[in-house]
């Protein structure tokens, strides 16, 4: 059982629920019920900012003014409904990626499935009952919606191993193999135009849909989790490339990268953060939830092409955000990446938080730095395969220095070529599959028909 799973089975458990630290984890999971939100209404004043920040505005309405219990419930179940009426419509028809730069290009796709379908069409037509605030919860909550109501992905164990991509590494007179697990990204582009960008993130932002980033992650994870590949050079744990991950969000069910890691974390799986800092308030909260997961880093440029003071302001923002979530559960290091010429900035400015320092090499915008400032490239760099937001896999190639990405196929288009040709589908998966890489052209080609 999840850990969430067990907070909504007890969500009704007064001797649970009046404890402060059970109370703060279901504000944090965005759990409620009757209990939950008289108890909230006594300790508001001792409940943590990131936690209220985290409730939205509806639930703050209901603690701040619980009223008869009854009514209460009436209330919290209808709020339940509606905005599972707003998710499960929004996802019926949803354009892919998700962003507000009106330059990205979008596709509409169907990311509920029939049972979705059938899901909200009772939804539509429902009292404010305990089942259907049951049902509302089981579609469109962040934490609890149940895959079903949504499209699955057909990712079979020799996809998942041809997503991986083999490393070679020369240890005195040995070659030892290790693995790069795909990326997952949550976000394509970033904001922050970091000099020694080895990719050349583009300042154009959009995102995954959640139900797309869960059904990926659990169709590739139930092969990945048992793979002994203990040694794999980049676990199935980096969900970013050329983004910071505080940058995630999806509006429609109202995730950001912090609920994220909180998700994978509950799947008793390892998540991994990296972000060069708090930009807004959405960065904000994000950090603060990412600090109860176990990997959080902080990267901080120095280079001739950084604007110093305000990375050294953004820093100090940044840490005062880790400072002020007391009950952390760790403490985020710091990825202090300079030039060959050394570091000139005081080390007073990491606050006594770990340090990790790194040499930039003359990959990506680096190449663009005065000459003697990067160190020379590597001979070779190997990259992980991308499923970007839109669907699309991406086998990354480093030539001279520089990135290009190459497109592979698209995996909505594939789920739709399985669905046209379900019979070709089942004799590829269960009698070619193991020579894929001989017949996959051939299938194809037929398949594009």
């Amino acid at each position: 059982m999840h850990y969430y799973d067990k907070l909504y089975f007890l969500r009704n458990n007064e001797n649970y629920v009046q404890n402060i630290a059970h109370l703060e984890d279901f504000l944090m999971f965005r759990i409620y019920s009757v209990p939950i939100l008289s108890f909230a209404h006594q300790m508001w004043s001792q409940i943590p900012w990131y936690l209220k920040q985290n409730t939205p505005p509806e639930v703050q309405n209901m603690i701040e003014n619980p009223g008869i219990p009854s009514l209460l419930n009436q209330q919290l179940n209808a709020y339940h409904i509606q905005r599972a009426i707003q998710v499960l419509s929004a996802y019926q028809a949803c354009d892919v990626p998700l962003t507000q730069d009106k330059s990205v290009s979008q596709k509409c796709y169907k990311l509920t499935s029939t049972v979705g379908d059938k899901a909200l069409i009772k939804l539509k037509q429902a009292q404010p009952t305990d089942k259907m605030a049951d049902l509302a919860i089981r579609t469109s909550h962040k934490f609890l919606a149940e895959d079903q109501y949504y499209m699955s992905f057909h990712i079979d164990k020799e996809m998942a191993d041809l997503l991986i991509t083999p490393m070679y590494l020369t240890q005195g007179d040995t070659i030892r193999r290790t693995e790069l697990y795909p990326r997952i990204q949550l976000t394509k582009g970033c904001l922050n135009h970091c000099s020694h960008c080895d990719v050349c993130a583009e300042p154009i932002v959009s995102h995954m849909p959640w139900p797309m980033f869960r059904g990926l992650y659990r169709a590739l994870d139930k092969h990945y989790q048992n793979y002994p590949y203990e040694n794999a050079e980049q676990p199935f744990a980096m969900f970013f490339w050329d983004s910071d991950m505080l940058d995630y969000e999806d509006r429609i069910m109202q995730v950001d990268a912090g609920d994220a890691g909180l998700w994978v974390y509950c799947e008793g799986r390892p998540f991994q953060y990296m972000t060069r800092g708090v930009k807004n308030d959405l960065n904000r909260l994000a950090l603060a939830k990412a600090l109860f997961t176990p990997c959080v880093s902080i990267s901080f440029v120095e280079t001739s092409m950084e604007n110093m003071p305000h990375n050294i302001q953004q820093l100090t923002r940044t840490l005062d955000v880790v400072k002020s979530v007391k009950k952390r559960t760790i403490n985020p290091f710091i990825l202090h990446w300079h030039t060959k010429k050394g570091s000139h900035v005081s080390q007073k400015i990491f606050e006594g938080f770990e340090v990790k320092k790194g040499l930039i090499h003359a990959i990506g915008r680096a190449k663009q730095l005065p000459p003697g400032e990067a160190m020379p490239p590597f001979p070779s760099v190997s990259a992980p395969q991308l499923i970007r937001p839109n669907g699309d896999v991406i086998k990354p190639k480093f030539k001279d220095g520089y990135i290009n990405h190459i497109p592979v196929y698209n995996l909505f288009e594939r789920e739709q070529r399985i669905a046209k040709h379900p019979l070709l589908w089942t004799i590829y998966n269960k009698i070619l599959s193991p020579h894929a890489k001989q017949i996959d052209a051939f299938l194809n080609k037929i398949l594009s028909r």
